[in-house]
């Protein structure tokens, strides 16, 4: 299956653009494949709140806010997924892993919340998933920079749930 979506602003001009692949499992052999006792995001406890890298910088409302414990180090940062409830968007309560919208979404948080200068956005994401990641484990990221351009940086993300790689990706920022 392949999906794409281009964002437009209310003046028709292209704000964002992208593609994806995956393949899809029928019904049977995909509950065969997970097997018994799959959490599923509806039954994730909600957290309250945490701190953000720069408050009011990335999400100022507690509930779109994906990340926790997250510090910097050598120039990139790190952190861990803030996996509590469903979210009608990011992660809808029938989700039996972390979606790829959250994926996205926690990228654009840790770079642009602990990395990017200020004033900078995301120019350009890129995400790609080895395997799934499911809800009943921790995920922990780290983004580290790349070699700089002269309008913009580059950063390397990397996502893991028990020591193994569940999502890689590349974010470019500039103004």
């Amino acid at each position: 299956m392949i999906a794409s979506c281009v964002l437009r602003a209310p003046d028709g001009r292209v704000v964002a653009d992208g593609e994806t692949t995956a393949g899809v499992l029928e019904g049977t052999l995909y509950r065969n494949w997970r097997g018994a006792g799959v959490v599923r995001a509806g039954q994730l406890p909600t957290a309250p709140g945490e701190p953000r890298a720069r408050a009011g910088r990335v999400r100022s409302r507690p509930e779109n806010q994906v990340l926790a414990r997250i510090g910097r180090e050598d120039g990139g940062a790190h952190a861990v997924l803030r996996l509590s409830g469903p979210h009608p968007y990011l992660l809808p309560a029938s989700a039996d892993h972390v979606t790829g919208r959250l994926f996205a979404e926690a990228t654009r948080q840790l770079v642009l919340g602990a990395c990017a200068p200020d004033g900078n956005g995301v120019r350009t994401l890129h995400l790609s998933f080895p395997r799934l990641c499911t809800l009943d484990a921790p995920v922990r990221v780290r983004a580290v920079p790349c070699p700089r351009s002269p309008a913009s940086a580059r950063w390397r993300v990397l996502f893991s749930q028990a020591g193994a790689t569940v999502c890689t990706g590349r974010v470019e920022t500039g103004v």
